[in-house]
């Protein structure tokens, strides 16, 4: 199974991404900020992180600089606004 971190301020995304993905049968986990998306990617061990670019408590780009000294074999895709 497919472990997912979604990490979005938005309720209503964290839900709709949620939903598509365990519908594929997924594992999601979430974090609504940086510092708990960090937290999470570090005891969750994700195989896939889905980041918002746009946090309350920091920028996105913050979580690939302090998420990068940590070995992980996960792929990260980062959403922002257009």
């Amino acid at each position: 199974m497919i472990n997912v971190l979604i990490i979005e301020d938005e309720h209503a995304i964290r839900r709709f991404l949620r939903t598509a993905l365990e519908a594929d049968g997924m594992r999601v986990f979430e974090a609504d900020t940086l510092q708990r998306g960090l937290i999470e990617a570090a005891t969750r061990k994700p195989d896939v992180v889905i980041l918002d670019l746009g946090l309350p408590d920091g920028d996105g780009n913050e979580f690939y600089s302090r998420r990068a000294p940590v070995e992980s074999d996960a792929n990260y895709r980062a959403v922002g606004p257009y």
